[in-house]
């Protein structure tokens, strides 16, 4: 299906959605797509988060076809709103600090579940999952966790690096 579009729609269209998301759009045959998505997220009653999404686009290397891919995930219902990513992080805080708790820091504890933060974003939640179920399972020490924390390195891959490493 191919339809045009007007000077004078065209040049409606690009005043509603802005003069910083117009910059962001390569080809003007692409330009419904884009309003549509706007009128999408005002019905939602998230007409910030375009806003959030210019702002968000212009931070990236490739603005243009960022943009294009943070609306084609809101068409798509897969976009992340802001609010659900704080919520998300609120409960990994959470998650990080119930885990490191059995292992009695103390005053420590802050800094280990920023520790724990550190080796999550290295490891992924797979390594820190190893290490937790590694130390409940040989029921280590919290000598063992807290230096594994601060290595920033999961069990598998200390072991590899280091105990494989040093015998080859």
């Amino acid at each position: 299906m191919s339809f045009s579009i007007t000077e004078q729609r065209q040049q409606t269209m690009l005043k509603r959605i802005g003069k910083d998301a117009a910059e962001l759009i390569d080809n003007m045959a692409y330009l419904p797509f884009f309003r549509s998505v706007q009128i999408k997220l005002e019905k939602k009653g998230r007409a910030d988060e375009w806003g959030r999404m210019i702002e968000l686009a212009n931070t990236k290397t490739n603005k243009k076809q960022y943009f294009a891919k943070l609306c084609k995930m809101v068409r798509d219902e897969t976009y992340r709103y802001v609010e659900k990513a704080v919520e998300i992080a609120k409960e990994t805080a959470l998650f990080i600090a119930d885990k490191i708790v059995r292992f009695q820091f103390g005053k420590y504890q802050p800094f280990y579940v920023r520790k724990a933060d550190a080796f999550i974003k290295a490891n992924g939640m797979a390594g820190f999952i190893e290490l937790i179920e590694l130390a409940e399972r040989k029921k280590l020490s919290q000598k063992y966790v807290a230096k594994s924390l601060i290595n920033g390195k999961s069990p598998s891959k200390y072991y590899q690096e280091n105990v494989k490493g040093a015998a080859a």
